[in-house]
């Protein structure tokens, strides 16, 4: 769990400086949420090892990105609003990633304390 806590904390981080250049955002965006979409799916894998209260949170995000892919998917049949679904898609992204990135961190905060202490998001 440590590792994937790692991989997600550089990825995030990478994709937020190259926020600067809107540009490699939006060639690194789709490489964040492939990376983030695998690590759900490992999460989902060792789902006996995530944190009770945390797995709240997985299944919402989970839905989120389903329902941010259809709309997604659904938006760019629309003519008209190809500039609104970019933009839309690139904020949901960074949004979503950072969702994810503060749920991989409270579950590695939560398993590095020893005291086992009621735990809160």
């Amino acid at each position: 769990m440590r590792t994937l806590y790692k991989i997600n904390k550089v990825v995030v981080i990478f994709n937020l400086v190259l926020v600067i250049i809107s540009y490699f955002t939006m060639l690194f965006l789709p490489i964040t949420g492939i990376i983030q979409l695998v690590m759900f799916g490992m999460y989902c894998i060792i789902w006996q090892s995530v944190v009770e209260p945390l797995k709240k949170h997985f299944a919402v995000y989970g839905f989120l990105v389903f329902i941010s892919l259809r709309l997604l998917f659904f938006s760019g049949k629309l003519e008209y609003y190809r500039d609104f679904s970019l933009i839309s898609s690139m904020v949901l992204g960074g949004l979503l990633s950072l969702y994810f990135l503060v749920i991989c961190t409270s579950q590695w905060l939560y398993l590095k304390n020893l005291n086992n202490q009621p735990f809160q998001l």
